[in-house]
């Protein structure tokens, strides 16, 4: 994801990435995704910031965000199973969107050896020699 649209989620959501942690708890690694899924993280993140802020709760901190297999792949520490319900509805969610320009319309999947979540237009766009094979989600 553009160095941009990390910063926005960060500065909107800055209980989500603490700076007051050890090196080995910090989100050290940046979002590993591309900028289609930018909606879909912002109203998770949105989403985790009015459940922790109405129920009282403290809020969790984000350890991963990865592309991982074609999904979002996500880990916060100090969640609770609300928290892990809205994060795995957002992993699904990432099945159905394109992770290059977040449209949920012809959304399938490349296979082996790199598998990602896209439009037929973003996989046709993004080929550039690469030989990767794309088929529609059912």
């Amino acid at each position: 994801m553009k160095r941009a649209n990390q910063e926005i989620l960060k500065s909107k959501y800055p209980k989500l990435f603490p700076t007051s942690l050890s090196a080995e708890g910090k989100f050290t690694t940046g979002f590993q995704c591309q900028d289609g899924w930018f909606t879909l993280l912002d109203n998770l993140f949105g989403s985790i910031y009015r459940y922790c802020s109405s129920d009282n709760k403290e809020y969790p901190y984000l350890v991963y965000l990865k592309s991982k297999f074609g999904y979002l792949a996500i880990h916060f520490e100090n969640s609770d199973e609300v928290i892990f319900g809205m994060k795995h509805m957002a992993s699904h969610m990432s099945t159905r969107t394109c992770e290059f320009c977040g449209t949920m319309r012809n959304v399938g999947q490349t296979q082996m050896p790199w598998i990602y979540t896209c439009c037929e237009l973003c996989y046709e766009g993004n080929q550039q020699g690469k030989d990767l094979t794309w088929a529609p989600n059912d």
